[in-house]
């Protein structure tokens, strides 16, 4: 038994020992994975057309629609929209987008909603308001409130609950580095 554990102890010895003279590299305290962080590398986009200029950073991967305004004329209204569309399916309507509204205030029936206060990290200011039902979630970021300045920004988020879980530090992220310019 003693033979035993003495071998134990020179095994741990010789494993612990024997890899002091090789160079490790440095492994972070903690890796996005773990904290929840975003794990794509990201890019800094710039929306800016009908007078609205707005910058998020997104994952380099992430497909871009924007949605650029139009002129009202006899026939037909003026875009009342503008902004950028994120897709995350081709088949279902399952989305990330950060909009201004052009003409008249963005907002939701705040009663079929959790609404929670929400700040961006460059101290623009509104709400979050959030659903989630059979497996969907619907959310929306609704900055400057109802006596809002036009343009006003708002971001939706339109996506089962799955897709948003594999995505949620990305869109958070994103949320977060939003700038109205």
């Amino acid at each position: 038994m003693k033979k035993i554990a003495i071998g134990l102890l020179g095994l741990s010895l010789v494993l612990t020992l024997g890899g002091c003279g090789q160079k490790k590299p440095e492994v972070p305290a903690s890796t996005p994975e773990a904290e929840g962080k975003v794990k794509e590398e990201l890019t800094v986009y710039t929306f800016e057309d009908s007078g609205v200029k707005f910058t998020l950073e997104v994952p380099k991967t992430w497909e871009r629609i924007e949605l650029l305004g139009y002129e009202g004329d006899e026939e037909r209204e003026g875009s009342p929209t503008v902004g950028v569309r994120y897709p995350f399916d081709t088949e279902e309507n399952q989305m990330f987008a950060v909009m201004a509204a052009l003409y008249s205030p963005f907002s939701v029936d705040e009663t079929l909603f959790e609404t929670t206060p929400y700040q961006t990290a460059s101290g623009l200011t509104g709400i979050r308001c959030l659903r989630e039902i059979d497996g969907e979630r619907m959310e929306y970021y609704i900055f400057g409130g109802e006596n809002a300045e036009l343009p006003q920004l708002f971001a939706v988020v339109i996506m089962s609950s799955e897709t948003y879980a594999a995505h949620e530090a990305e869109i958070e992220a994103a949320v977060k580095s939003l700038k109205f310019e």
